[in-house]
């Protein structure tokens, strides 16, 4: 393994790397001396102890993706194709093989990860815990896919076909007037629709009917009123001047 090191200032020099504590950047000076021919540190803690740096240190590196962490423990140095160039008959493969398959190289000579590591995301989770952590909550929670045409499937178990029989049998705007009546019995009963399924779309049935009945009813007694007035008008001699 060759024992010289070189850093590339269009790495260091960068407001990436510069913004960083001082001991970060120190820890990767110190891992970047120890590691070997294609940038991998079989001992990363070992280091950071040694040269005094804490843990956050470490996970500062890790964030910033200046080093690529594997789930043995070890690291690679993300950039360092670009600080070293060392010569074929000095050259000495790593013997950490199976953590380089799992490395892309690109043109610049730059390591990417082929699969996003979870220490990573860990980490990332740890540093920013108010503005990440929160996020990361709630994309953990699966939001329920909502079905445009019956929205109201993921309260209950109804299937496009039960909404298909809903529609031939009242009307779409019979189906449609159901969803919005369902909508409102879950905001404000708190029952577990799914167990309660049959016996809650009867009820809601049921209502809207109530409900089509009342507004019919009404709208033949404006008629039935609006025709006795003509009738009086009639009859009566009244003049509409």
């Amino acid at each position: 393994m060759a024992r010289r090191r070189m850093f590339n200032l269009d790495i260091i020099d960068t407001d990436l790397f510069l913004e960083m504590p001082q001991t970060s950047r120190l820890l990767y000076y110190e891992l970047c001396m120890r590691a070997d021919d294609d940038g991998f540190v079989s001992s990363p803690k070992k280091i950071q102890k040694m040269v005094g740096c804490s843990e956050d240190d470490f996970k500062v590196l890790i964030s910033k993706q200046f080093i690529i962490p594997f789930d043995t423990g070890v690291v690679v140095i993300r950039h360092w194709k670009l600080h070293n160039y060392i010569q074929k008959d000095r050259y000495r493969e790593t013997i950490y093989t199976d953590e380089k398959k799992q490395l892309n190289q690109e043109e610049n000579g730059m390591y990417t990860k082929c699969i996003q590591d979870g220490y990573k995301m860990e980490t990332q989770v740890r540093l920013g815990k108010d503005s990440i952590g929160k996020d990361s909550k709630e994309s953990k929670e699966e939001k329920p896919k909502k079905d445009n045409k019956i929205h109201f499937a993921e309260f209950v178990s109804m299937t496009n076909a039960e909404y298909e029989k809903l529609v031939s049998t009242y009307g779409k705007d019979f189906a449609d007037q159901c969803i919005t009546v369902l909508d409102n019995y879950k905001g404000s009963s708190g029952k577990k629709y799914k167990s309660d399924y049959r016996a809650i779309l009867n009820w809601v049935i049921d209502r809207v009917k109530e409900q089509r009945n009342k507004q019919t009813s009404k709208s033949n007694y404006e008629q039935r009123e609006y025709s006795n007035l003509d009738f009086l008008y009639k009859n009566k001699g009244v003049s509409n001047e």
